[in-house]
């Protein structure tokens, strides 16, 4: 590949960040109308769901009609995200009255719902016609929707799917649901490396890690854990978060999570092996070229607007956080503080390590006036980050944490010097920028 087209591509993809960050929040003129029916429909699926809870009888009528209403809620979740990709639609009259027959629709299916499933003795008989007909008018709407959570079938991807009908099942429970729990792998699937070398463990004593093959195919690394099987709720919320995690392993900017395991009698969880270890850890050893740090970039952009997709924070966005593939493809890790953006904010203790990513409003915490954790704040860890790819080292390294709390609080940020360099580099880091 030619340097000039090298450039182009880094520029396109410098632009693909900037803009997809900066879509986030935007509300055009066009969407005005809007609102106010996307929050009858929100309020709307949201009643369904609570009387979905309480389903006493024709479970499997009411579940089938579930997975339309756990499509259509991620749905509107995505024109919500995305108005200025919708613009033209937005203007027309007829999807304007479209949206309002979809409303319509949800209407009919949370009466239909509430009724059938409180019916004992027999199964309802229903008008399956006129259903079919509310049910084709739902999809058609959700076709002028699509987006990337849409595949080419118009189906709703999935991974998305699972993942939303898990968090929809806790969000209207009291209790932790007992029946969601990670994969369980056999120990006899995991084997040693035929041919190994000196960094197939890592870590240290009290935490190693070790690679293993997963049915003697898939590098896995497997990480010792304090994951007690009992039915505490603490328990029963690491279970849960683990098969959410489980659910994003077909995204390719986050890390595979397979599932948990015992070695020697040792509790374990298992992820992908990721060989070129953290991306700290690669920035340290080695000077990575710039089209490879735009790359690094986008990917990890696209990783965590897939997971904010699926309402889900990270809390810690740092090198030391993204583990890198031989392929130098990122990947999104430690999640060990992740959260829900809909959960209570996660209390992290180890201020001395993160407050070099944190941004001002949690800086701001204190014990009597807890701040919450938003994309906002993951959005500014991010750009954080992206100054510690760029320039490979800790952002405020020499600095104490009183100092860089008060330097942020004061509206200062680290310094961009690049140096002397070559004009096409150049173009790129002020892009980068």
């Amino acid at each position: 590949m030619s340097t000039t087209s090298e450039t182009h591509e880094i520029d396109s993809n410098l632009d693909i960040i900037k803009n997809t960050l900066g879509v986030i929040g935007a509300i055009r003129d066009a969407a005005q109308p809007y609102l106010p029916l996307i929050s009858t429909v929100t309020t709307i699926i949201a009643e369904i769901f609570n009387i979905y809870e309480n389903v006493q009888y024709n479970k499997n009528i009411c579940s089938s009609l579930m997975d339309r209403v756990t499509a259509a809620e991620a749905a509107i979740k995505t024109l919500e995200r995305r108005k200025k990709n919708y613009e033209k639609n937005f203007r027309d009259i007829n999807y304007y009255k479209t949206f309002l027959k979809f409303i319509d629709v949800m209407e009919r299916i949370k009466q239909f719902i509430k009724e059938v499933s409180t019916i004992s003795g027999f199964k309802r008989e229903i008008d399956a016609i006129a259903l079919k007909s509310d049910l084709e008018e739902m999809s058609k709407f959700l076709e002028t929707i699509g987006g990337d959570v849409v595949d080419a079938n118009q189906n709703i991807n999935n991974v998305l799917k699972e993942v939303l009908i898990i968090k929809n099942q806790l969000r209207f429970q009291n209790s932790i649901t007992k029946n969601i729990r990670a994969t369980e792998i056999e120990p006899r699937e995991l084997n040693d490396p035929q041919i190994g070398n000196s960094t197939d463990t890592r870590g240290n004593k009290e935490s190693p890690l070790v690679k293993k093959l997963l049915n003697r195919a898939i590098e896995v690394a497997c990480k010792l854990t304090k994951i007690i099987d009992d039915d505490t709720s603490e328990s029963q919320k690491i279970q849960t978060q683990l098969a959410i995690l489980g659910k994003l392993k077909d995204s390719p900017n986050i890390l595979k999570f397979y599932g948990l395991s015992k070695i020697s009698n040792y509790r374990v969880t298992v992820f992908e092996w990721a060989e070129l270890g953290t991306l700290q850890e690669l920035y340290d050893e080695n000077d990575i070229a710039w089209c490879s740090k735009v790359q690094i970039a986008l990917d990890i952009c696209r990783g965590l607007v897939f997971l904010h997709t699926c309402e889900i924070l990270h809390h810690d966005i740092r090198c030391a956080n993204i583990l890198m593939t031989s392929r130098l493809e990122p990947k999104i890790a430690n999640f060990k503080y992740a959260r829900h953006d809909s959960s209570h904010t996660s209390k992290i203790n180890c201020l001395n390590e993160i407050i070099h990513w944190m941004a001002p409003e949690k800086l701001k915490e204190t014990p009597d006036n807890p701040v919450r954790y938003t994309f906002k704040c993951e959005i500014f860890s991010f750009g954080m980050m992206l100054w510690e790819i760029a320039f490979e080292k800790i952002p405020y390294t020499n600095m104490e944490m009183n100092k860089i709390k008060e330097h942020v609080l004061k509206g200062n940020r680290e310094k961009i010097s690049w140096g002397v360099g070559p004009s096409d580099i150049q173009k790129i880091q002020r892009k980068f920028a």
